[in-house]
């Protein structure tokens, strides 16, 4: 990167720093308040709670000079597969830092988590019926483990049929960190046998783009949102001109990035990849699906609220998402007092 952008700031910082930042960190269980203090006998307290969002995603609460303060961070409160959904504290706390990601999603009457996950299977099952191949771009933590599971116990329940299953990127590299997170912490749900079970192998060959795989199948492979010189990226370029393929996002993709410049396409569209200086028309079938990993806004608001915070903090959000939770706080709770910041402007509240 620091040669493909030109950007001299590059690397930001070495191998040896980051192994030194790791030494220096202290683990901290959920739900057990932790203390730090200082020589001038000032203390913090500190608590984890499980926040649903991705495997070790806390929301945290901090207690300092009889001062409450909730940081929500990313949440989900929805059971996913491979981790349960977030445990929070509803006790009143003084000021609540509020992730606001999907203030401006609506998300249509009758679809969840478990309808969207039938649909996607549904696709991958169609798809493999007409002699295509599906590819998935994906997250490499916890999206990869999260469907490697889902696609696991659909094979075993007959949801969908047997077929080449490949899966390939970082997200293969973390299942054996969750395997292992699972067995020592049972904070997750996740075996790497799966990877035996389905079984997801690694591709075997080399793709060229315009060129479809022989065979119909399945593949995972990083990035989420196909950036240059990824997997992902040089397989849909392999699968976009033939109409029996299928590309399926499972969660959000950048507009700026290639994966948000396919998403918005048309049937038709001649597309460039200016990585691999390639054009291919867009015949294939594009879809997305809703399996965010953050809790919807109505969700969110009801717990804010059952939390009584005298001051809250809106982040994480477009402003058209953060306008949403204000104008919901003003005709819900006016007795909150909500700020929407300005980036690298102090607020003082307590």
């Amino acid at each position: 990167q620091k040669a493909d952008k030109n950007i001299a700031e590059y690397p930001l910082y070495t191998r040896a720093q980051a192994h030194q930042t790791a030494d220096k960190m202290v683990p901290v269980n959920f739900d057990q308040t932790r203390f730090f203090g200082g020589s001038n006998g000032e203390r913090v307290a500190i608590t984890f709670h499980r926040a649903g969002h991705i495997a070790g995603a806390a929301s945290i609460t901090l207690e300092y000079r009889h001062h409450k303060i909730f940081i929500s961070g990313d949440v989900l409160f929805t059971d996913q597969k491979s981790l349960p959904g977030a445990q929070l504290p509803t006790e009143k706390v003084e000021l609540m830092v509020l992730e606001t990601t999907r203030g401006a999603t609506i998300r249509p009457e009758g679809q969840n988590r478990k309808t969207e996950t039938s649909r996607l299977l549904q696709t991958i099952k169609e798809t493999f019926a007409h002699g295509g191949s599906t590819l998935i771009p994906i997250f490499a933590l916890g999206r990869m483990q999260e469907v490697l599971t889902v696609i696991h116990d659909a094979l075993k329940s007959g949801e969908i049929p047997r077929m080449p299953i490949f899966a390939s990127g970082l997200g293969i590299e973390l299942a054996g960190e969750f395997d292992q997170i699972a067995r020592e912490t049972k904070e997750i749900k996740f075996s790497r046998s799966i990877l035996k079970s389905i079984p997801a192998r690694r591709p075997d060959h080399i793709f060229s783009p315009g060129k479809s795989p022989k065979n119909p199948a399945l593949y995972l492979a990083s990035s989420g949102m196909l950036v240059e010189k990824t997997l992902s990226y040089t397989l849909a370029t392999c699968l976009l001109h033939d109409a029996k393929n299928t590309i399926c996002y499972t969660g959000y993709c950048d507009p700026d990035t290639p994966g948000g410049y396919i998403l918005n396409s048309k049937p038709g569209d001649t597309l460039h990849f200016p990585g691999l200086d390639f054009k291919t028309k867009r015949n294939a079938r594009i879809e997305q699906f809703d399996l965010s990993s953050h809790a919807d806004r109505e969700e969110l608001l009801d717990y804010a609220i059952t939390c009584q915070p005298k001051n809250i903090i809106l982040t994480h959000g477009d402003p058209d998402a953060r306008q949403w939770f204000t104008d919901q706080f003003k005709a819900q709770a006016n007795k909150i007092k909500v700020i929407n910041p300005t980036p690298l402007k102090a607020v003082a509240l307590l």
